[in-house]
């Protein structure tokens, strides 16, 4: 409040600055007393109607009832309208007690009664829908102290009324999410609704106002329950922008409520979105995302067999009563990883396999895992982001359940689906290996041609061709791979998983992590570039990537080639490059000619212009720079 107003001039500079601009068209004035009660002269309806409920709410605190007129002027509103004058009751609830707070008694009275007017507006007189009014409620924009008293009515409204309470305890005692499987589910629909009559727009003032009576087609579907869900999402979420403050609200809310998660239409991916957005939030509150999950997916649902989302491990997490006891171990992730590498390969679970998936939120059980599991790993107990990264990649380097395809494209599906902060390591575990290199021995690099190794396919990098070694009788663990026969002893066996597993990772990555790479490459990896053994390892991670960019993202390209040809500056003004020339300058042609053409031009040539003019790179690379200018021509002629 601001110094030298009181409570009183406060509220009426407020409620003047909304209304007149309501009014401003209008020709007459209006005159406020001072008990705040307005008497307006419109010339218009419209702006009548956008204040209607705030003199009804005001009607309902004087006189404890609402005038027939009223249904009159309600039954005239249209959509958009309802939807303002809705907003406009928030406001000027908020803006109220906002005025009253000097006097803590005052004000605790008055959240009361205001609490007791919007019920009876929402229950006896049907004036406003709850789902409505919370929904205008919650999305609408305060600041820090009438947030928290827009967050203090609604908790009151929904906490220490019955009406809302009943019903939702009475429907989740009757129903069942998967109501199509019930022969019945019509008839107990229609009992809800006879025991907890929905009477629509202003019903309730109608019947009161002693009007014809109206013929209302019947609901076939839905009930106020089902259609709070949505804005318990919301709500949640405002809660969570509040914590810890909010902390004992947002529990009460989903011990609860939480037992509607289970007709939620998308309860995994609902969670999955609230943990990934507000990972910075809840890092170190372990006890709110148990809280979250338990209510969500935690719930006994008959309907659903045993581990039906989440691992028995993490189940047994949940039901303990120890918050943050419990510390994944190895074993953990390697089951997780596993279990998503069996479903993508086809050997689909008891428990997924008796769902109809074509009415469920994911349609297969590869994404159904996926998802399932990443809610998992982004509510962990006392795990940071950076320690699950580092435990999926040991699951991966480790090879306690096998190196193959399966498992790196498993883990990097996962890292892919994560927060930042999760698949950071990727990034850190290859810079690692990368100045690794400067300091160990190139000897293997000359006495591999490269171009002896025929094409090979992804399956053939990492695991031998099995087929082919079993008509010849052969073994398959003591035949290499490609994998191991090209990269092992090119560049050490640590590097060259890891190079493995950054290929699968960018390749399953989002378009947005994608553009991510680029500001890698040239934040990090171009100063750390000084030999030839670095230089090609940095040309294995992004070469695969080019056909990517090339179709999503082709004004990256330019960027990415503009740092491969300064790294390669630094490498050969060191001397270093001579083992693989062709293989290089092979590459480069080919970026140019089948990607970015003459784009770039100048930049490139500037850099060539640099290079040691005695090097085979500079003799391989001149044609790149193409023939001088007129105006070079004319110079030396001159001179």
């Amino acid at each position: 409040m601001r110094s030298g107003e009181s409570g009183h001039q406060w509220l009426l500079a407020r409620v003047k600055m909304w209304w007149l601009t309501l009014l401003e068209r209008e020709h007459h004035l209006f005159i406020f007393g001072r008990d705040c009660r307005c008497w307006m002269c419109f010339t218009n309806v419209n702006s009548f109607v956008i204040i209607l409920s705030s003199l009804l709410l005001k009607m309902l605190l004087d006189q404890g009832k609402i005038p027939p007129l009223a249904y009159g002027v309600l039954e005239t509103l249209s959509a958009k309208t309802f939807a303002t004058h809705i907003r406009t009751l928030g406001d000027y609830i908020v803006a109220f007690l906002l005025a009253m707070r000097s006097d803590p008694n005052n004000q605790r009275v008055y959240i009361n009664r205001a609490v007791a007017a919007l019920n009876e507006l929402v229950w006896k007189y049907n004036v406003i829908p709850l789902d409505r009014l919370l929904l205008c409620m919650v999305l609408r924009h305060y600041d820090t102290s009438e947030l928290s008293v827009l967050l203090v009515i609604i908790h009151v409204l929904l906490m220490r009324t019955r009406e809302f309470k009943d019903r939702v305890s009475a429907f989740l005692t009757e129903n069942s999410p998967e109501y199509w499987l019930r022969s019945d589910w019509h008839q107990k629909h229609v009992t809800f609704h006879q025991t907890y009559p929905e009477l629509i727009y202003c019903e309730g003032v109608q019947d009161r106002a002693a009007h014809t009576q109206k013929t209302y087609l019947p609901i076939y579907y839905g009930n106020v329950c089902l259609r709070f869900l949505p804005v318990f999402d919301i709500f949640t979420h405002r809660l969570i922008e509040l914590l810890p403050q909010t902390l004992r609200s947002l529990e009460q809310l989903l011990d609860a409520f939480g037992g509607l998660y289970r007709f939620h239409d998308r309860p995994i991916t609902h969670l999955y979105h609230t943990l990934h957005y507000y990972q910075h939030v809840l890092a170190d509150k372990a006890a709110v995302k148990k809280k979250l999950v338990g209510a969500v997916l935690g719930r006994d649902i008959s309907d659903r067999s045993s581990g039906w989302c989440l691992s028995q491990k993490y189940q047994q997490y949940l039901t303990s009563d120890t918050a943050s006891q419990w510390i994944p171990d190895s074993a953990y992730f390697s089951g997780l990883v596993q279990r998503l590498v069996e479903v993508v390969n086809g050997h689909v679970p008891q428990q997924f396999s008796r769902r109809d998936w074509r009415f469920l939120e994911l349609p297969t059980p590869s994404l159904h895992v996926l998802y399932s599991t990443s809610v998992e790993l982004l509510s962990l107990p006392e795990l940071s982001g950076q320690d699950v990264g580092r435990s999926l990649l040991k699951v991966v380097f480790s090879g306690i359940i096998g190196f193959n395809m399966s498992v790196i494209n498993a883990a990097c599906l996962l890292l892919s689906a994560l927060p930042e902060s999760y698949w950071r390591v990727m990034n850190d575990q290859f810079m690692s290996d990368l100045q690794d290199m400067a300091s160990t021995d190139s000897e293997d690099l000359a006495s591999l041609d490269l171009h002896e190794f025929p094409p090979f396919s992804l399956e053939d990098l990492v695991s031998p061709p099995a087929k082919k070694q079993r008509l010849h009788g052969e073994d398959d663990a003591q035949t290499p791979s490609v994998f191991d026969q090209l990269f092992g002893k090119l560049f050490g066996e640590a590097a060259a998983r890891t190079l493995a597993l950054a290929t699968s990772f960018w390749h399953h990555s989002s378009i947005g992590q994608l553009l991510c790479l680029v500001s890698f490459i040239k934040d990090s990896v171009q100063s750390s570039v000084r030999t030839e053994k670095q230089l090609m390892y940095v040309f294995h991670l992004i070469a695969p990537m080019l056909a990517r960019f090339h179709s999503e993202r082709p004004s990256c390209i330019l960027e990415i080639v503009l740092a491969l040809y300064n790294m390669l500056r630094t490498v050969d003004s060191t001397g270093d490059v001579s083992q693989h020339v062709d293989l290089i300058c092979d590459f480069l042609y080919y970026i140019k000619y089948s990607l970015i053409g003459d784009a770039g031009k100048d930049e490139i040539s500037e850099i060539i212009s640099t290079f040691r003019t005695d090097s085979l790179l500079y003799s391989r690379l001149r044609f790149m720079v193409g023939p001088p200018k007129q105006q070079d021509l004319t110079v030396s002629e001159t001179a």
